[in-house]
């Protein structure tokens, strides 16, 4: 297997570089801001960040090819990085903290490395092919990634960008079915959803319409913590139009409840509904000191006796 370690040590100065821009300009007062053709905005931190990258890209890997979000692709070759320099723009504007810089390479069709730097927050993220997913300010202080261990939906946490992507792609459906299933439903949005699923602070994430900037280097990442990515259909890539990441365990049952507006996949979810609660999942969790069974805890708290509760097996 060949080694990307050099390539992720060289995203890391790109990932510098991109910082140094979006951080200054970040709640300036005279950031401007313009609408594009497909009515999302940009701004002039996003057009000065995707530009020193290239530049930067320009002088060192002058073969290998770029496709960013503001300024298409150039160059050509099996080696391409793909840019986001601000994915979640819309909170950027605003001055909300949840947004980074999204670098990937891939080699052929597939990632091979990826960082995603998110400095309003003060995180990181990386992973190349073979090295195993981390997060941490450098990359000498540094934590590895893992996906959760849960193995029920009923147990699992779902983060989400929005509801109306969902309902505008005919998906709304599969997505209440989803929501009504599992535990816990949040919508931290965007490049951190995905990441929160590579350290297992949530199980599913998923988005019904994206691009490949907004996914190719969060791929790599989920995959070397141990998750799964594909696409609402199932393929594993991340130009697929779509996002579906989890910690792996419960791909195949959030899959078949996102088909078809979710009504053919309940049995195979095996998920027990009546009007008014779910069965035997709501019922387990109205438990005393009940809380998600993580690796290697029981489902209730340490040291609490589990509670025949109404509907408890």
């Amino acid at each position: 297997m060949a080694s990307y370690d050099d390539d992720l040590r060289f995203a890391h100065v790109l990932a510098d570089a991109a910082d140094d821009i979006t951080t200054k300009r970040f709640k300036a007062l005279d950031l401007r801001v313009e609408t594009k053709p497909d009515l999302t905005p940009v701004s002039d931190a996003d057009r000065a960040a995707e530009d020193s990258i290239r530049n930067i890209l320009r002088r060192s890997r002058p073969r290998d090819a770029v496709l960013g979000e503001e300024s298409g692709q150039t160059g050509s070759g099996p080696r391409r990085w793909v840019i986001d320099p601000i994915d979640a723009t819309k909170n950027y504007v605003r001055g909300v903290p949840v947004w980074a810089t999204l670098i990937g390479l891939m080699d052929g069709d597939k990632v091979v490395a990826g960082v995603v730097t998110a400095p309003a927050l003060g995180r990181r993220w990386w992973a190349a092919t073979g090295g195993g997913a981390w997060t941490g300010k450098s990359l000498s202080n540094a934590s590895r990634c893992r996906v959760s261990g849960v193995t029920k939906l009923a147990d699992a946490s779902f983060s989400y960008s929005g509801v109306g992507g969902w309902d505008e792609t005919g998906r709304l459906g599969g997505f209440l079915s989803l929501s009504r299933a599992v535990w816990r439903t949040r919508g931290f949005g965007d490049f951190w959803s995905h990441m929160l699923v590579a350290e297992g602070a949530v199980d599913i994430s998923a988005e019904p319409d994206v691009s490949l900037w907004d996914l190719a280097a969060l791929q790599v990442i989920v995959e070397e913590a141990g998750g799964r990515f594909t696409s609402l259909a199932g393929e594993a890539t991340p130009d697929g139009g779509s996002a579906v990441c989890t910690n792996g365990h419960l791909h195949d049952e959030v899959l078949a409840l996102l088909a078809d507006g979710g009504r053919d996949a309940l049995p195979r979810a095996t998920l027990v509904l009546t009007a008014r609660r779910r069965v035997p999942a709501l019922a387990a969790r109205l438990t005393p000191g009940w809380f998600p069974r993580l690796p290697g805890r029981s489902g209730t708290r340490a040291g609490t006796p589990p509670s025949a509760g109404p509907g408890a097996a």
